[in-house]
């Protein structure tokens, strides 16, 4: 073969090798990361900022968190947290909205309370009978009375059995205006439970009612 043609062959390997390292070296460092579709009721809007949270270990470290704002129901307008990673999807009812997150999934909903009932009573009385029907191998493992924000709530945590295994999951209520309380539930994998309750409790207690 002529020599002129190997050297062409050999400078020619010799670019196209060369491209390759470079579009390589591109797309290793392009850490750009597409965002995910977010899907709100008319009166809802999610926004992203930035809170500090403390980390086990050190020091405390910037994350990012979504700030989900429902104003479906008048005087029952709220706001909650939620990782960044957390997919925030509009709900069937006025000021509902559904959660994804890699651990499982949850939901917030706002209720009709009796002004007479209290928290406590609602989740003893009503609540837990329909879990103990209708959730299959329903086993309470603690429940409280707290406040989040000056206002009165209840949280309850519980086991029970899915096709997919064991799940745990918490759920707190918190009395609103005009007879009305939010319901937030949050669920877990019980073998992933404890690695994001911090993140499901943060959540809870970060929900505000609207001035």
């Amino acid at each position: 073969m002529d020599k002129k043609i190997i050297l062409f062959i050999g400078i020619l390997g010799i670019f196209f090798l060369i491209l390759i390292i470079v579009t390589s070296s591109e797309k290793a460092t392009d850490t750009s990361i597409n965002p995910k579709i977010i899907a709100n009721t008319p009166n809802s809007e999610v926004a992203e900022t930035e809170i500090e949270t403390e980390k086990e270990s050190i020091n405390q470290i910037n994350i990012q968190v979504k700030v989900y704002r429902n104003q479906d129901i008048e005087n029952n307008a709220y706001s909650i947290n939620f990782p960044n990673d957390w997919v925030v999807i509009a709900g069937k009812y006025p000021g509902s909205c559904l959660l994804e997150y890699p651990e499982r999934n949850g939901i917030v909903e706002i209720r009709e309370l009796k002004e007479e009932i209290t928290l406590e009573k609602y989740v003893t009385d009503i609540e837990e009978i329909r879990f103990k029907t209708g959730l299959y191998g329903y086993k309470k493992i603690s429940s409280k009375i707290i406040s989040i924000e000056n206002y009165d709530a209840f949280q309850i945590v519980f086991l029970n059995n899915l096709q997919k295994g064991q799940f745990q999951t918490v759920k707190t209520y918190i009395r609103g205006r005009d007879n009305n309380m939010a319901v937030i539930t949050l669920s877990a994998g019980i073998d992933r439970f404890s690695t994001i309750e911090t993140n499901l409790l943060d959540s809870s207690s970060s929900f505000r009612w609207s001035q």
